[in-house]
């Protein structure tokens, strides 16, 4: 390594303290049948009214495409809930 002119590492700890990963994990729950798709935790808080929830450890899961679907499924239930609009079936039954 005596020849790089520049190195950078990205290790646990940025994550626990620079992203605020909860122990410095990178990638949410770990991807096993479990804790995957409808089995990740719910994008509505079951114990904090008015709580909601967005992103690679909410449903559906992991992967850009997925955090975006997350903030859909968020936003649906927000409107749902203010009374703006129905929520799609299937999103107010969801496991997690």
């Amino acid at each position: 390594m005596d020849r790089l002119v520049y190195t950078h590492f990205i290790t646990p700890d940025y994550f626990q303290w620079t992203l605020n990963s909860h122990l410095g994990n990178a990638f949410g729950p770990e991807p096993v049948l479990w804790q995957t798709a409808s089995f990740r935790p719910k994008n509505r808080s079951e114990d904090v009214k008015g709580l909601y929830l967005v992103g690679q450890s909410y449903q559906p899961g992991a992967g850009l495409p997925s955090v975006m679907m997350s903030a859909k499924i968020t936003a649906r239930l927000i409107a749902h809930d203010l009374g703006l609009e129905k929520a799609p079936k299937g999103l107010l039954e969801a496991r997690g």
